[in-house]
């Protein structure tokens, strides 16, 4: 009895993280309730079967993330309103979903699946970015549609933001391109077709939002990608450059957005352009260098330095900056911190490729999808509060944990049923 209900959970655990990968390409409220019963199971499995997933080889990558969770906490509690910031912290539970990928993507037959649940998303909703750019409807949420610049509308998807939608799908591109090249001789005809009409679908949709940042962050990403790869992979490098090329070309206005309004953004009299918001969110980090201002309290701040009549819209919220903003909310120890627990993932995500790019079984495809995402997302965070939009934050830690499941022991006695599923 006990083994039928431990194997039960299993397979519901694999079927509910499917669904929050599928639906977190359209719905952060349904794909989080799918994640907190995923969860849910996660801890059932872990402590009825002792599948711990703070196994020796990832002990520093978890030491690293606790200590970024202890600090932010710490600063909320030394801000102005410690129990609102302890409140606006929840975000950090998204780091359940780095241990659940860990363990799921482990058993790469059911990682394959996941991975492949994720591509079936990402071309249903890019299908949908093109109605909107074609139509300018939005036929699932309220939020205005933007004119593009040239022709049609930039597309939003069903998220609440275009930019959110752009960063989204910059970094699930990246992902997808990199675990298809890394990863194609592993996989079926079917599959292989799969992974690459999502990719080029994902990649499509980026560039259909307009977003300078998330383009410019594909665009950058992919180049490093085809420099990591080498020549020997000079056949994938020249198709993936050809179709960012076409890209460009074919969707008028996208060249348009980087040079009509780089002077703008540059000069910073703009009170909307990055070097006017960033030269403000250095004051509010000299405000409390130590601590910071506390989660939640970066808009109370911001505002001291605008003029008295600007509209509420630039009254912001966060710095436009992963690091500025991190710094201003719990202060430049907690960036230091930050960045350190990044430099720790990021160095798992390149030890495993390099040991595993010449061994000829598919191995650092995963690894290699993990780098290109991270380095994705790390690159629109550079223009954007990135970690702390929930939608794109919660793909990064599936990111994380497809990056870390190679170095998941999976012999243990703990994870047979899970080999199963």
């Amino acid at each position: 009895m006990t083994a039928s209900v431990d194997s039960a959970a299993d397979k519901l655990l694999a079927i509910f993280f499917a669904l929050f990968l599928f639906s977190a390409t359209f719905s952060i409220a349904v794909s989080q309730v799918t994640l907190g019963i995923a969860a849910a199971l996660f801890l059932w499995v872990s402590v009825s079967r002792r599948v711990s997933p703070f196994v020796p080889e990832l002990r520093v990558v978890h030491v690293a993330f606790a200590v970024w969770v202890a600090w932010l906490f710490f600063t909320c509690l030394l801000g102005e309103t410690p129990l609102r910031s302890l409140r606006l912290s929840r975000e950090e539970w998204l780091f359940s979903a780095v241990l659940i990928a860990t363990l799921l993507f482990s058993n790469r037959r059911l990682g394959v699946r996941l991975m492949a649940v994720l591509a079936s998303g990402a071309i249903l909703v890019s299908l949908y970015a093109l109605f909107q750019y074609l139509t300018g409807m939005n036929l699932f949420t309220r939020h205005e549609m933007y004119a593009a610049p040239g022709f049609g509308y930039r597309a939003i998807g069903m998220f609440t933001h275009v930019l959110t939608f752009g960063n989204f799908f910059a970094v699930l591109a990246c992902t997808l391109i990199a675990f298809t090249i890394g990863y194609h001789r592993r996989l079926s005809g079917r599959l292989r077709l799969l992974f690459v009409t999502a990719s080029l679908c994902a990649a499509g949709a980026t560039f259909l939002s307009f977003s300078r940042g998330p383009i410019a962050a594909l665009v950058g990403t992919i180049i490093l990608l085809l420099l990591i790869l080498g020549r020997r992979y000079w056949k994938a490098s020249a198709v993936v450059l050809a179709v960012l090329v076409v890209g460009v070309a074919v969707v008028p206005g996208v060249g348009d957005r980087f040079v009509n309004e780089f002077g703008i953004e540059w000069r910073g009299e703009y009170e909307g352009s990055r070097m006017f918001i960033w030269r403000n969110s250095v004051k509010v980090i000299e405000e409390r260098p130590l601590v910071g201002v506390g989660m939640g309290n970066f808009k109370t701040h911001y505002e001291r330095y605008l003029r008295p009549d600007i509209e509420s819209s630039r009254k912001l919220t966060h710095a436009h900056n992963d690091l500025l903003n991190v710094s201003s909310i719990a202060g430049i120890p907690g960036a230091v911190i930050f960045v350190a627990m990044w430099l720790v993932a990021m160095w798992f995500f390149w030890r495993g490729y390099r040991v595993t790019r010449d061994t000829g079984d598919g191995e650092a495809g995963w690894y290699l999808a993990a780098l290109a995402g991270s380095i994705c997302f790390f690159g629109t965070s550079l223009v954007e509060a990135t970690w702390v939009d929930e939608e794109v934050r919660q793909l990064l830690m599936v990111v994380w944990g497809v990056g870390l499941s190679g170095w998941y022991v999976r012999k243990k006695e703990g994870n047979r049923s899970i080999e199963s599923v």
